[in-house]
């Protein structure tokens, strides 16, 4: 065998080797993807998905992408938004008891906030009786029966800590009632809530008196 030949040979050789060590290295990342399954399914059964919407759904995007690159074979990539999931569903976690409680707050301003409305409707619906203008009395009085109805519900439900359900009612229920408001306040020419009030004519200013 010729010199030229031989080096051939062990060039073939070197790369044959090195191929083979390519291919058993790229293996798919399996603990990346076990660990970010596992912390994904750990955020949703803390409830991440509710108080920690925006995170919960970054780790779930990024744990798509992960499974996505694993069928394509692109293990490195694969690997790399396997850790972000991860990342993205311990932030969720730990986000979840602090949005928590500022939603419960929230809650019960917006409750506080729909009892007020409630007695404003009445009181307007009074007026609306006292000079005679035209409304559907029937329609009125069942909305006010029922929005009662529905806020000891929604109070009910936050005491039970479901709170991302009362928070969702809670706030409906308020932008039904502030409709309302204005509605009945526009047949009694009222301004509605919110608002600006009439600008206030500018008073003209006389010419000073002439010396």
């Amino acid at each position: 065998m010729s010199k030229e030949m031989r080096g051939m040979v062990m060039m073939l050789l070197v790369l044959s080797v090195s191929f083979m060590f390519f291919v058993g290295c790229a293996k798919p990342p399996t603990q990346e993807m076990e660990s970010a399954e596992k912390a994904v399914t750990e955020a949703k059964a803390k409830e991440a998905d509710l108080y920690a919407a925006d995170l919960f759904k970054k780790a779930e995007d990024a744990l798509k992408k992960a499974k996505d690159y694993v069928a394509q074979k692109s293990y490195k990539e694969a690997k790399a938004a396997a850790e972000e999931a991860a990342q993205a569903a311990g932030q969720a976690q730990a986000a979840i008891e602090g949005n928590k409680a500022k939603m419960k707050q929230e809650a019960a301003q917006m409750i506080d906030e729909a009892e007020k409305s409630l007695a404003e409707i009445k009181a307007l619906t009074a007026a609306a009786i006292k000079k005679k203008v035209q409304i559907n009395r029937e329609e009125l009085q069942g909305m006010i029966g029922k929005a009662e109805v529905d806020l000891v519900g929604v109070k009910n439900t936050l005491q039970e800590q479901k709170i991302r359900p009362a928070y969702d009612q809670v706030k409906a229920m308020l932008a039904q009632l502030k409709g309302k408001i204005g509605e009945i306040a526009t047949l009694l020419g009222l301004p509605a809530p919110g608002a600006a009030p009439p600008a206030t004519p500018a008073v003209p200013v006389a010419p000073a008196a002439k010396k």
